[in-house]
Order: C-alpha cells, then sequence, then structure tokens
C-alpha cells in the first residue's frame, strides 16, 4: 500500500498558519499523513507564504512581522542558523497537484529582504518604519476572512509602521487620567476574548485598536472620530459607537465559562492554548481532572507550574528583583570573581513590577561557551546548595542527576511512578527555575490585593505557595563577552521595540539576532558577515535609530 505522500514530514509555515487559506493546507499537509510543528526540530521543512516572497526574497516585511504568530525566540533561531533553508509554501501545493515531492531548488526563499541602499539612512528621533503602498498591502490573498475584520487587519498593518511608535512615559508626572476607559476596558475583554479562542487575526486586530485608542490624549465622541484613528475600522468603529451610546457591549461582561476556564489553565506555566482548548472542549474544569484525564500532557515543567501556580501569577516588586540579584551575584563570586551576572527585560526597563527576573551571565573577555556553561552550572549547584533554587524548569544531563530527587517527589506526588530520566548531555547555555528568597522580606502587594489567579479548592493539594515569601520565576541566559550588544538588546526588550529593530535590519537585508547584526549572504554556503555584535549603541545606530536607553523601550504598535 503506498504511503501518504508527507509521511515522517514535519512543516513549519511561516509567519503563520491562521489565515484560512493556510489552515486550508494544514489540513492537506496532515491528511496525507504530515505534521506541523511550532518549533525547531531535526529536518522540519520550512516554508514562508508566498504572499511575503518575490524574486525568492522576503517582502512586505512590516507586514510578515505583525502577522508572526510564533514566540520570537523562534525568529532568533531562524536568522542565527545559516544551515537551514526556506521554501516557498508553493512548492507544498505543487506537490499536492503533482502527488509526488518535487526538487525544493526552484522555491527556495530568502527570510530576508534584499538591501535595499538604505543601510547609510540618517538617524532618526524615534522608531518609525516606512510603510509600503496601500496597494502592495491589500495584496494579502486570505479572502474567505470576514471582510470587515479583514479591512481592519490590512488597514493597521499599513498605519501601524507608518505611525510614530509611542513611548511609554514613566515619569510620575504623566497624567494618570484616562479619557476613554470604558473603551479600552472594552476591547480588552474582546482582545481576550478571541486570544484565548485562538482567533489570531481578531485577536491582533482589536488589540491594535486598543492601543490606539490608548495613545489618544482625547474622549472619543463618536464613531466617525474613532475611525479617524489608526488601525480602527468600520466594524470595530460600530462597536465603539455602541460602547458609547450604552455604556458597554450586549453581554460582553457575561463571562463565558469556557473562557474562563481556558485562563485558569493557561495561568499554569508550561500549559499553552491548545493543550487548554483540550481540556475544556472534553469537559475538564481542574488541573486535577485534567491530570486523570491525560496524563501524559502533565510533564515535571508542568507540575511545578501547578505547584507554583499562585506564587508566580504575582508581580514581583522592583525592590525584591534587586534583593534576587543581589544574592546571585554573591553566589557567583564564590563561583567565578570575574564573571557578571545583571537584570535585563522589564526591570533594566524601569518597571516598578515584573513578571519574572530576567538575567543576562557573562565573563569580560570570555568567548567560550563550554567555560560560561561550567560557571552556570557550578553557580546552580550553589543556589540550589542555598536552597534558593526551589524548582528547575530546564536541566542537561550533569544537572538533571542533581534534581532528580526534587523531581521524582514531585511526580510522585501527582501519581506517576517512573523514574526521571536525566536530560541531553549538552552545553547548558540557559537556566530557567522558581527561585524563593530565605528572608521574611515583602515588596508592595500581596496576591490578594493583586487581584491574580487562584487556584481552585480541589487544585490546591498541589500547591506550595506561600502567603508571605514568594517563589519567583529567574531565567539566567549566557552570553559570549564579543556579542553582549546584541544580548542586551534582545533581552531587554520590549518586544515591540526588539521587532521594530529586526524589521529595519530585514528592510536592509541584514540579520538581527541575539548573536549580532550580520550581513545577509545571498550565497547559502557562505556564512553571514558579522557588522557588529558587542556595542549595543552602534547596533542601533547602523539602524538608523538614535540612541534609545532602555527605559524609553517600553513602546507600543507592533504585534
Amino acid at each position: 500500500m503506498k504511503c501518504p505522500l508527507f509521511t515522517g514530514l514535519s512543516f513549519l509555515i511561516l509567519p503563520s498558519i491562521e489565515p484560512p487559506r493556510v489552515q486550508f493546507i494544514v489540513k492537506l499537509i496532515e491528511a496525507n499523513g504530515g505534521s506541523m510543528v511550532d518549533s525547531l526540530i531535526n529536518d522540519t521543512v520550512i516554508l514562508i507564504n508566498d504572499t511575503f516572497v518575490e524574486s525568492h526574497t522576503l517582502r512586505k516585511s512590516e507586514l510578515f512581522h505583525s502577522e508572526w504568530s510564533y514566540d520570537e525566540e523562534l525568529w532568533y533561531k531562524l536568522v542565527s542558523n545559516e544551515q537551514l533553508e526556506f521554501f516557498k509554501l508553493s512548492w507544498l501545493s505543487e506537490c499536492l497537484k503533482h502527488q509526488k515531492l518535487l526538487d525544493k531548488a526552484d522555491f527556495r526563499a530568502r527570510l530576508m529582504e534584499e538591501d535595499n541602499g538604505n543601510s547609510n539612512s540618517p538617524h532618526v528621533d524615534a522608531i518609525s518604519i516606512e510603510t509600503q503602498s496601500s496597494a502592495e498591502d491589500t495584496e494579502v490573498e486570505d479572502q474567505t476572512l470576514d471582510f470587515d475584520v479583514q479591512t481592519e487587519l490590512l488597514k493597521s498593518d499599513a498605519n501601524v509602521m507608518a505611525s510614530q511608535s509611542v513611548i511609554e512615559d514613566t515619569s510620575e508626572s504623566k497624567s494618570t487620567v484616562k479619557p476613554n476607559l470604558a473603551l479600552t476596558r472594552a476591547l480588552e475583554q474582546l482582545f481576550k476574548k478571541y486570544r484565548l479562542q485562538g482567533d489570531t487575526y481578531r485577536a491582533r486586530g482589536y488589540q491594535l485598536a486598543l492601543q490606539s485608542i490608548e495613545s489618544h490624549d482625547k474622549a472619543i465622541t463618536s464613531e466617525q472620530e474613532a475611525l479617524s484613528l489608526p488601525n480602527i475600522g468600520p466594524s470595530i468603529a460600530s462597536k465603539i459607537q455602541t460602547i458609547l451610546k450604552l455604556g458597554s457591549l450586549p453581554g460582553l461582561n457575561e463571562a463565558d465559562k469556557n473562557e474562563e476556564l481556558l485562563d485558569y489553565f493557561m495561568a499554569c506555566h508550561g500549559v499553552g492554548a491548545q493543550t487548554a482548548r483540550k481540556w475544556v472542549s472534553n469537559g475538564i474544569t481542574s488541573l486535577t481532572e485534567a491530570l486523570k484525564a491525560y496524563p501524559s500532557d502533565f510533564t515535571w515543567n508542568v507540575l511545578f507550574g501547578w505547584r507554583f501556580y499562585e506564587d508566580w501569577s504575582v508581580k514581583i516588586p522592583r525592590e525584591e528583583c534587586a534583593d534576587h540579584l543581589a544574592l546571585m551575584e554573591k553566589a557567583l563570586r564564590d563561583v567565578d570573581s570575574s564573571a557578571r551576572i545583571v537584570l535585563t527585560g522589564s526591570y533594566r526597563r524601569g518597571a516598578a513590577t515584573c513578571g519574572d527576573i530576567d538575567t543576562v551571565l557573562y565573563k569580560p573577555g570570555c568567548d567560550d561557551i563550554w567555560t560560561l556553561s561550567q560557571i552556570l552550572e557550578k553557580l546552580v549547584l550553589r543556589l540550589k546548595g542555598m536552597n534558593y533554587i526551589r524548582c528547575p524548569l530546564n536541566l542537561n544531563h550533569a544537572l538533571g542527576q542533581e534534581f532528580k530527587p526534587m523531581i521524582e517527589t514531585l511526580t510522585h506526588a501527582a501519581g506517576f511512578h517512573e523514574s526521571y530520566v536525566s536530560g541531553p548531555k549538552e552545553v547548558l547555555k540557559k537556566f530557567y527555575f522558581g527561585g524563593k528568597l530565605p528572608s521574611n522580606t515583602t515588596h508592595g502587594l500581596s496576591k490578594t490585593e493583586q487581584q491574580v489567579p487562584r487556584l481552585k479548592f480541589e487544585d490546591s493539594l498541589m500547591s506550595e505557595s506561600d502567603q508571605n515569601t514568594h517563589c519567583r520565576r529567574v531565567d539566567i541566559l549566557l552570553s559570549r563577552w564579543s556579542q553582549l550588544g546584541a544580548v542586551m538588546i534582545y533581552f531587554t526588550g520590549n518586544d515591540d521595540f526588539n521587532k521594530s529593530l529586526r524589521i529595519r535590519a530585514t528592510k536592509r537585508g541584514w540579520k538581527l539576532s541575539n548573536n549580532g547584526l550580520y550581513q545577509s549572504n545571498a550565497n547559502t554556503e557562505k556564512k553571514d558577515l558579522l557588522i557588529e555584535s558587542f556595542d549595543e549603541r552602534r547596533i542601533m545606530s547602523l539602524l538608523g535609530v538614535v540612541w534609545c536607553p532602555p527605559e524609553e523601550r517600553n513602546i507600543k504598535g507592533y504585534i
């Protein structure tokens, strides 16, 4: 019996599988024995939607990046790996048409735009990406999408890059008056509703509209006024008119039980939208029920997410982040006095509270990743010995042996009796974990004051959350000394700021990743040429951006 055409093949489609036309192709892939993935695994066939390819190179990069539905880490993996090959999605269509696997050579594509001669463009005062013509933007193929929503999304994609990014003013002098609070609350509910349903297009449309209204400093009084703002089309403007007239949208405040459950499940570390939707669609109402019905969904990472569900939902005061850093700095000095660890993420951007604690570890003058990995492993063991690390979230083989008793205690408590199999024998480049300060010092708001998700009573038996001292999510990432500037840009964020820099690089035929800024080489047999990786300021300057301090990188406008 003849095997299905795509048996044994896995596919990754960029920038998203959400468009209806691509969804149809996904069904054909699965019907013909193939599988879809959302990360890089061995021999994955990486396909780019033909909408974004012209003469084998990327076009409409602003729209491409705004459609991106994967995490940012995947993008950096794709542009950092020079061995990867990309092909147009039409290769797959032609294979189906001829019922055989065709040679991919004629379908090659590049994830970069051709250099358009703007490499030496002058500096600008803020990040503001030149938009393409509206005629070009309207070539998107997804004709089956609801017309109003599609029109708004196309309009938003054309406008979002043309409009100047909004920098959040973190000064105390900024007025706290929100003239359109009822509108923003309603749009936020709609965004959340469609995000939980997995409807990326509508969710993104409402999020863009929400950002436009949040940055508008005057009260909106009519549908016509709403239409004049970027990223708002007729359908959303009509809803705004209803809110202005009635004070809310009919039925919007009647919380959908399924949405509440999705939100509840997805607040657990390691539980994604697809898993949560599977549980809800099969009548699961608690983590305990899900464990009984779908035990294979509960890896030890998810079980730790369950154990610290409430703690990891609590925002971390800035002062407490500094306390965690001080503890890690002291431990690092005991391991290697010349190594350094610094806070990045929202802390570096000046946030008063953080969702987790992001750090970068480096050693001046050291580019040897094996040496850095050994420092990190010793630091982890030191922190474990101090009882600071309460749970690991990723492990290599060596650390797996150290944390095996902790993991098996957890899995046995959940009813699993298999022994933990240690992780791969690989160099440790990052370490994610739950960390808890030894003191009883608390900072800022408690869980009750923050109104964070709470575990249901039937799920509370697995919990180890503490009302006094919270376990916190901590990430340590390694950086080569020569790549420190690129790493600090990437791990400082925010996502919209990084995406805007990425688009500038793409439009110049360059690649920007956490490894550095590179000139993309059209010849796949030759390595990309490094332009800059150490100097954070110079990377921005080369991209035509005046130095932007971290606290001014809280921009809005890109998705």
